[in-house]
């Protein structure tokens, strides 16, 4: 079978409603190999393309009807009229050997070329199915989405809050509130404690101060009436980690 012939084999298989596997089956039983029906597949994009480009361009060539252009044959007609030629005289050939030998063979999921001759029939006419498939996905994806549906599906998304914020000066000191005392000035320090269930952080040197109760701005200034004394020449200041 020539190119022309198998593509008209298969448009008219396909009006038909017969599906690619079969399809496939009896062009293999025809003799038509896989280089073929790749050939057909190439020649008949090459095709679609140049009739789009055509469409597209028309208006814009009508001005350029003066410029002289090659009107003759390509080197490469001459190479496609030549495989054409040549893999219709393989095919016949094989044909009649088969027939001439009693030799029919069955072409199924079992043959090596079926599988790649299936998928270059899928490419050249998209089977039903497969097409039904494709429009399916295509409606998913464009189908409109639960506003918010994102937040439940994001593992890396976290509801903690910004640690890396400046301490709220009307924030109230409670047991077990960790807190810095940084003196800085003359006297160089830092202090790390906790609030004691009593409400109270112990300064080393000095002893035990009560913060419970107290806003982060009232605990400052305690520190500064009670450490102060203590560090004259510095300056005091309470913050939480």
């Amino acid at each position: 079978m020539t190119d022309d012939q198998v593509m008209s084999f298969v448009v008219k298989e396909h009006e038909r409603g017969t599906a690619n596997s079969q399809i496939v089956t009896k062009l293999m039983q025809k003799g038509v190999d896989i280089s073929q029906i790749r050939r057909v597949r190439n020649k008949y994009q090459k095709m679609s393309q140049q009739n789009e480009l055509y469409s597209t361009t028309a208006a814009g060539n009508a001005g350029n009807k003066r410029m002289r252009t090659n009107n003759g044959k390509h080197r490469e007609d001459y190479q496609d009229k030549d495989k054409e030629k040549q893999a219709s005289t393989y095919s016949n050939y094989r044909i009649q050997s088969k027939q001439n030998d009693s030799y029919y063979s069955s072409y199924d999921e079992t043959n090596p070329d079926y599988e790649d001759f299936n998928k270059e029939m899928n490419a050249l006419v998209p089977d039903t199915a497969t097409m039904v498939k494709q429009l399916q996905a295509e409606l998913n994806q464009k189908r409109s989405k639960v506003f918010g549906r994102d937040i439940f599906n994001n593992k890396d998304l976290s509801f903690e809050p910004n640690m890396n914020i400046a301490t709220p000066q009307n924030y109230r000191l409670g047991p077990g509130d960790a807190v810095i005392i940084d003196i800085y000035g003359a006297s160089q320090k830092t202090i790390e404690s906790t609030v004691s269930p009593d409400g109270e952080v112990t300064i080393e040197g000095y002893g035990p101060v009560s913060v419970s109760g107290l806003t982060v701005a009232q605990a400052n200034a305690r520190l500064r009436n009670t450490v102060g004394s203590r560090y004259r020449s510095s300056r005091i200041k309470l913050s939480l980690p």
